[in-house]
């Protein structure tokens, strides 16, 4: 896939977006995002105040992210440059948040193996949920960077 908006003055809109990087990365944030979603619900939770974290962020980022794709492909943001700077701003925030999200996630994955639920499905969702964490932090941050290159 070729960069074909890095030297434009606007973000790409409608079928563009699948065809930009790094625009299309927006599409494994979103679906990992909400696999990491998905997998902490269905457990139980034992550290209430880390994995309310890890859903309020993985929510917050995967119906942002969503909006923000849905923005771009109905042209949203009319050829302003203002976009460009709101997508870097926004995914370096959501790096950050995802990164918190992960390490809280590993946190209360590590309480459940230290309390002897290693042998659970519960740990098994958990330690899935961490590893896809860290994936869409991986993400977010290559997203950032190129954007931010883009945005230059």
């Amino acid at each position: 896939m070729a960069d074909t908006q890095n030297s434009g003055s606007t973000l790409p809109s409608g079928g563009q977006v699948c065809k930009s990087i790094p625009d299309v990365l927006m599409i494994p944030e979103i679906i990992i995002g909400g696999a990491v979603w998905i997998l902490v619900a269905i457990t139980k939770v034992l550290v209430q105040i880390n994995q309310g974290w890890v859903m309020f962020g993985s929510i917050f980022l995967f119906f942002f992210s969503l909006l923000f794709l849905i923005g771009l492909l109905i042209g949203f943001q009319k050829g302003a440059h203002f976009w460009k700077v709101l997508d870097v701003i926004y995914h370096a925030i959501a790096a950050g948040i995802y990164f918190s999200v992960a390490v809280l996630q590993a946190n209360a994955t590590l309480v459940l193996h230290d309390n002897g639920f290693s042998a659970t499905p519960e740990y098994k969702l958990n330690v899935a949920a961490t590893v896809l964490s860290f994936i869409v932090t991986l993400i977010y941050v290559v997203h950032a960077a190129l954007s931010f290159k883009r945005a230059k």
